[in-house]
C-alpha cells in the first residue's frame, strides 16, 4: 500500500520584495523519505513582474539545484491564469530517498517587485526503518 506523505517547508510564507527567506523542515529519525516530486505554490500579485528565485538544499551541502531557479518558470499552466492569484508550481526532481534526520531547506529570494506568498513541499512516502 502506498502512503502519500507531504513534507512542507512552510505554509504560505510571505516574502517581502527584496527579501530572502530560508524555510526548512527535517525528516524524522524513524524513517527515510522517498521523494517523488517537489511541488508548491506562489501567489503572484498583479505588480510582481520580476523573478522569485529558489534554491532547494539538503543538509550536508547537497543541492537539489545548484543555481537558483525562477519559481515562476515552473508554474503549472493549467492552474490560475489571472493576476493576483495563487499558481501551483512543479519543480523538476529526480526521485530519490532522503535519509532519516536530513534537514531540507530552501533559499527564496524575491526580486519580483511586490510581496509574494510561497509554499514549497516535498511529496513521496515514508520508508520506516526495519521495513522490508
Amino acid at each position: 500500500m502506498f502512503n502519500l506523505y507531504i513534507l512542507a517547508l512552510e505554509n504560505q510564507l510571505a516574502v517581502a520584495n527584496g527579501a530572502t527567506v530560508s524555510p526548512e523542515a527535517q525528516i524524522g529519525n524513524e524513517y527515510d523519505f522517498e521523494v517523488t516530486e517537489i511541488r508548491g505554490s506562489i501567489y503572484k500579485a498583479a505588480d510582481a513582474t520580476g523573478p522569485v528565485l529558489g534554491t532547494i538544499k539538503l543538509s550536508g551541502g547537497i543541492y537539489v539545484n545548484e543555481n537558483p531557479i525562477d519559481l515562476y518558470s515552473f508554474l503549472n499552466r493549467t492552474g490560475a491564469q489571472g493576476e493576483g492569484e495563487s499558481y501551483p508550481i512543479r519543480i523538476p526532481w529526480t526521485q530519490c530517498i532522503i535519509p532519516s534526520g536530513t534537514k531540507v531547506s530552501a533559499d527564496i529570494v524575491n526580486n519580483s517587485g511586490a510581496a509574494v506568498n510561497v509554499q514549497i513541499y516535498f511529496v513521496g512516502r515514508k520508508i520506516f526503518k526495519g521495513a522490508a
